[in-house]
């Protein structure tokens, strides 16, 4: 069986990446993991650092679009599954 794969929220991006795409920071919170990429691009010009923000956006809308969608098809199921029975 092969080594599990270590994965952590970035607070930044909102998403998880393997640990070694990550880095642990102190914040005024505590401790907290976030990405490299979004690190770098936080060294960017504006303009660049937009452009990763839109693409996060976009790559969360459509995680999020997924995630309802398979809660939505399970409620039907669900719900056919007890109108079968009755």
């Amino acid at each position: 069986m092969g080594a599990r794969l270590m994965l952590s929220f970035c607070y930044s991006c909102r998403t998880y990446h393997p640990q070694h795409e990550m880095t642990l920071l102190e914040t005024k919170v505590g401790r907290r993991w976030r990405c490299i990429a979004s690190i770098n691009a936080s060294k960017q010009s504006r303009a660049i650092r937009d452009e990763f923000g839109k693409q996060q956006s976009a790559r969360n809308k459509e995680e999020s679009l997924k995630q309802a969608q398979i809660a939505n098809e399970k409620r039907i199921t669900k719900s056919f599954y007890h109108v079968a029975q009755i």
